[in-house]
């Protein structure tokens, strides 16, 4: 009995040194969260719910975000950025100065800030490496296919911008894109929406469903960029707003702040010319397609496509293109006779193969490229002393902000 009685007095020290242990680790983390990680988060949960308050009141809506903030004094400590796309390019001029005409548009309201590089894609340099998307508008080689597959590795989204005419079938096109060529069809047909995105399905979100809200979130910059005197005008610049394709211009002039007038009979001398202002919303007869004019500037106007069946104008020449898995779900838009005209992948991460629309940019077309480029730029903050303000104007499209906590 006297050695059983020594055992239990080894085992209840044993007891009581582990507990003695586990109470100083757990002391000395509290002590450490209590110094260090709980003065980061309760800031942040501070500064959380007063955006989140000032937001719901309506009251950030007319602040501006960035360098040349105006936010309220309560807010000027924080660092606010809005969320950059950084963007690679491996792509001809013309692909380049399409992407740049890109650089004024804003989605909900708030200015899309646009970094952009030239790069090739012989390595992983730094252009690459600092974006946020890779845009490519010829299919690579074989040989490439190890630096895309790093690139996605390091959750970088990747865009094939690219006219499938072109197409050779290789690893890339069915590894990395998940589609193939099949063959080259002739059609007029309008190119969509798939029909699924009409509603929010929960197993086809992270495929396209964002592309779709952003569609409709965007305000597309249009630059004026000629003189044009118009009676009673002060600002007198003219640009083009292309709608269904570029054959079908309809001539604009910036009359003021508060006016635009816009040349609806095509004429070139705006006779019998109406005034547009802010809120208007703009039909142009013989097409599904009206557009709401937003903002006016001096140098221009922006414009949001309001929803509707047909978004793209129709193509003379396009390819079929064969999901390699099946997946239709994958293709997000296609003419009415099924030629895939953009298909996403996130099998590795956000990739998408976009037909390129070059040769006939209207302005619809435009913004399904920004939609994309948007979608594909997407990346989580996990940083602790960083949160994201989503900040809402339309039903389900939003834009995030990255604001840092001051220490």
């Amino acid at each position: 009995m006297a050695g059983l009685k020594g055992e239990f007095n080894v085992v209840e020290l044993v007891i009581a040194v582990s507990a003695l242990l586990i109470s100083m680790y757990v002391f000395l983390s509290f002590e450490h969260l209590k110094t260090s990680s709980w003065h980061i988060i309760k800031t942040t949960l501070y500064y959380l719910d007063l955006f989140e308050s000032l937001s719901h009141a309506k009251i950030l809506d007319s602040y501006v975000f960035g360098e040349r903030s105006n936010l309220p004094t309560v807010l000027l400590g924080l660092s606010i950025n809005p969320n950059r796309i950084r963007i690679a390019c491996n792509c001809t001029n013309e692909t380049q100065e399409l992407i740049i005409s890109l650089f004024e548009s804003e989605i909900n309201n708030k200015k899309i800030n646009i970094d952009f590089c030239l790069t090739t894609i012989e390595s992983f340099n730094y252009c690459i490496a600092s974006s946020d998307v890779l845009v490519i508008d010829i299919l690579p080689n074989d040989q490439y296919i190890n630096i895309l597959k790093k690139v996605l590795d390091n959750d970088i989204g990747l865009l094939l911008y690219a006219d499938a005419s072109a197409f050779t079938n290789n690893n890339v096109l069915t590894n990395i894109f998940g589609i193939s060529r099949v063959a080259t069809v002739y059609s007029n047909r309008n190119i969509s929406f798939s029909s699924t995105l009409s509603t929010y399905r929960e197993e086809i979100f992270k495929n396209f469903y964002e592309i779709y809200k952003n569609f409709y979130g965007i305000n597309l910059y249009l630059q004026a960029f000629t003189t044009f005197i118009l009676p009673n005008c002060v600002f007198n610049v003219r640009g083009e707003i292309k709608i269904f394709n570029k054959s079908y211009s309809y001539s604009f002039v910036v009359c003021n702040s508060t006016n635009v007038v816009i040349d609806f009979n095509r004429n070139g001398n705006f006779e019998g010319h109406e005034y547009r202002t802010v809120g208007n919303r703009l039909s142009f007869s013989g097409f599904p397609i009206n557009v709401t004019l937003k903002k006016i500037a001096r140098t221009g106007i922006w414009i949001k496509f309001d929803k509707h069946n047909l978004i793209l104008s129709d193509i003379t020449k396009n390819v079929r293109i064969n999901v390699v898995d099946g997946d239709r779900s994958r293709v997000v838009l296609n003419s009415t006779d099924g030629l895939p005209a953009l298909v996403t992948n996130t099998t590795y991460s956000r990739v998408a193969w976009l037909q390129n629309f070059n040769h006939d940019v209207s302005d619809d077309k435009k913004v399904v490229l920004l939609s994309t480029l948007i979608w594909l730029s997407e990346r989580e903050i996990q940083i602790p002393s960083i949160f994201s303000y989503i900040y809402f104007d339309l039903k389900d499209s939003y834009f995030v902000y990255k604001i840092e906590v001051p220490p």
